[in-house]
């Protein structure tokens, strides 16, 4: 039973006292940011050390404490290096409003929309370019949180406390040191989780984990009659005292009631960074905004710059008026069209859009540059030096038309390529650099690596031609296929995109399901019955040699440097035979001697399906940690690995409730020093990193 406590009188009015009371303890309850405190307060009332706040000041000297929390902004500016423009892109960066107009002319729009048919950018349709990851990570509106059932194979011990912010796991990534978007986050000392319209911030100190607040991200959805209006976050970052937060906004307006409406349907699509002072992680508190018109592509963070990327589609189009056909950027509530100066334009736009490319001042949200690609592209790679964008283009050639007989005949021969885009990163700055082409399609991002001053791409050659006889006098067409073959190929390139060194005709009759490169040797996995790994040599960019062509059943759809001379596998088993696949499978090749590639160890899972195969943020891997962990359809799933044993299961989470397929699509893993931590948008799930016995769970 609690003693009662004893109050001394006091001269402030009882009211007064209620008021803020509930003002306050309103305002924590409900976990939102503060936005009505100034800075005193925030000294005042934090429960970390007030001197890591930005911009503290010392209680001796209060008249000099900011009253607008503008004032903590960073300053931005930079001092970027000396760019010596490349004259052979003259034509390209820089175009007018009237030079876009004139291209996008080309495009027929009718009903307030482009109606030009058919036509690729990657596969994404009717003029988008694919969403490279964000769909992989965004999560969905999160359900109830359930019970999770712990099952390991060690007995629990007890665990010590741990010591914050040292030993950990970030995302997974594709290149060291540029971090990439997505739904859980951890700086090694608290946990930062996005679950659908909330982030949650969790203190993760061992068994003694807690969660610290949760604020809301957006302003929700509106749907009236006649308008629809919707924000939805789909990934975030963490870097130092700030939270950066991926908002997609999108507008419906039809009008088509009112009288004399000019336009009756009006849609809009723009993507926002959200800024977040973290600095008191139990008070967040929102900066400011920055964003762009078009939809969520992907996004790099480095530097404490972020690069966002959006793909924006012309929907209306009056070549006299530039707010119909070019996109806006916004600066803390400000709007602007995005310049002509910052305008690039690829060769032959197939598509009234734009890739748009911002970055962003992480500490003070500002946008330090912009680059908008008329015509637009669809997949990324990103290091420190350079941003690629690449987009895939389909052509069709037609032959001249001929006699035989009662037929015309045509031939028809159908190619693809992937044209390439390189931008120099000059801290913050974004300049159009190269550009260049090879034939075939890319998988992914991971198709693409840049090293030792040349940039390396894989590709999926799939062109094939076919013949037409069309008689006239009878009204029919009939089609004749070529015996055309789709092959696979690795090219290499040097800095201004041309072509230095190749090997082709790789995998007849079979496609790229996953590469890696490390180092001087790449590595891609095709397939249709059986999966040959390929090893191919690129010391020499001139001449790159295939190593070795290891055939085994089934495929790799992910590569992952394990350890020296180890590469992981996760992909799935496949009958020899017929090629169909059976459940997922786990190989470790031995790549020691490239020349001679071997699949030292295989293990088949029970499941039939992971998000980690599609989507690499979802799967931990450390060699020195022995783990490779990932969500599967129906539970979390912990092995490690040995040169003596090969793979061995080490534990397992399950999720019990209806909505457990929706929390393993959107389960993490990591480990923050002696600890692992699972993670979906519910929970958090303890484990001892020695045995992986559990240690507690917390509903989040």
């Amino acid at each position: 039973m609690k003693k009662q406590k004893t109050f001394k009188r006091i001269t402030i009015p009882v009211a007064v006292i209620l008021c803020i009371c509930i003002i306050f303890g309103g305002t924590y309850a409900m976990g939102q940011p503060y936005d009505g405190l100034s800075y005193q307060d925030l000294l005042q009332s934090s429960r970390t050390d007030p001197t890591k706040l930005p911009g503290y000041i010392p209680p001796d000297k209060p008249e000099d404490v900011p009253t607008d929390w503008q004032a903590l902004l960073g300053d931005s500016d930079r001092d970027p290096k000396p760019h010596t423009p490349n004259p052979d892109l003259a034509t390209r960066e820089g175009v007018s409003y009237e030079d876009v107009a004139k291209a996008f002319s080309a495009f027929a729009f009718s009903g307030g929309y482009r109606d030009d048919g058919f036509h690729f950018l990657g596969f994404g349709g009717f003029g988008g370019a694919v969403m490279e990851d964000a769909a992989e990570s965004a999560p969905m509106p999160a359900p109830e949180a359930p019970a999770g059932d712990f099952v390991v194979n060690d007995t629990a011990m007890g665990v010590p406390e741990a010591e914050k912010g040292g030993d950990y796991s970030g995302t997974n990534v594709q290149v060291e040191g540029i971090d990439e978007g997505d739904i859980v986050k951890t700086d090694g000392e608290y946990i930062y989780v996005l679950s659908g319209d909330t982030v949650k911030i969790v203190d993760a100190a061992g068994r003694n984990t807690k969660k610290i607040s949760s604020f809301q991200v957006g302003k929700g959805n509106k749907d009236e009659k006649g308008y629809q209006y919707y924000e939805y976050p789909s990934e975030m970052y963490v870097d130092g005292d700030r939270l950066m937060v991926v908002l997609s906004v999108s507008e419906y307006a039809d009008r088509s009631h009112q009288r004399m409406a000019v336009k009756p349907v009006e849609y809009s699509e723009r993507t926002e960074i959200v800024v977040y002072d973290i600095s008191n992680r139990a008070m967040p508190r929102k900066l400011t905004t920055a964003g762009q018109d078009g939809y969520y592509l992907t996004s790099r963070l480095t530097g404490g710059t972020l690069y966002l990327l959006t793909s924006y589609s012309v929907r209306s189009f009056d070549k006299e008026d530039p707010e119909t056909y070019i996109p806006y950027l916004y600066r803390g509530g400000e709007d602007e069209l995005v310049a002509s100066s910052d305008i690039c334009m690829v060769e032959t736009p197939r598509f009234a859009g734009y890739t748009v490319i911002s970055a962003i001042d992480v500490n003070s949200g500002n946008i330090l540059s912009n680059r908008s690609v008329a015509g637009g592209g669809n997949t990324v790679y990103m290091n420190y030096e350079n941003l690629y964008l690449t987009r895939t283009v389909y052509d069709t050639q037609i032959s001249d038309p001929v006699e035989e007989g009662p037929y015309i005949v045509e031939t028809y021969k159908e190619t693809s390529c992937t044209e390439i885009l390189r931008f120099e990163l000059n801290d913050g700055a974004l300049y159009l650099a190269a550009e260049g082409k090879v034939p075939g399609t890319l998988l992914n991002q991971f198709s693409m690596d840049e090293y030792d001053d040349h940039f390396r791409v894989v590709t999926t050659v799939n062109d094939y031609s076919y013949t037409s006889y069309t008689d006239e006098s009878h009204g029919w067409v009939n089609y004749e296929w070529s015996d055309d073959v789709t092959t696979n190929a690795l090219f290499v390139l040097d800095m201004d995109l041309n072509k230095t060194g190749s090997v082709e005709g790789l995998g007849e009759d079979e496609r790229v399901y996953s590469v890696r490169f490390t180092g001087d040797i790449g590595y891609f996995v095709t397939f249709r019955e059986t999966d040959p790994l390929f090893a191919v040599d690129l010391s020499d960019s001139n001449a790159p040699q295939v190593l070795s062509a290891l055939k085994i059943p089934g495929f790799s759809q992910y590569l992952h440097p394990f350890a020296d001379g180890r590469l992981l596998g996760l992909g799935m088993d496949a009958d020899e035979e017929t090629g169909w696949t059976k459940t997922m499978k786990l190989s470790m090749f031995d790549t020691s001697d490239p020349a001679d590639v071997r699949e030292k160890s295989t293990l088949l899972l029970d499941s039939y399906w992971s998000v980690a195969l599609n989507n690499h943020k979802a799967i931990l891997v450390s060699a020195e940690k022995d783990l490779i962990a990932f969500p599967t359809e129906e539970e979390y799933v912990i092995f490690g690995y040995s040169e003596e044993q090969g793979f061995y299961q080490r534990g397992t989470f399950s999720i019990q409730c209806d909505d457990w397929w929706y929390l393993m699509s959107n389960a993490r893993g990591m480990y923050i020093d002696d600890y692992v931590y699972i993670c979906n948008p519910n929970l958090v799930a303890v484990f001892d990193l020695t045995d992986l016995s559990p240690v507690m769970q917390l509903d989040i």
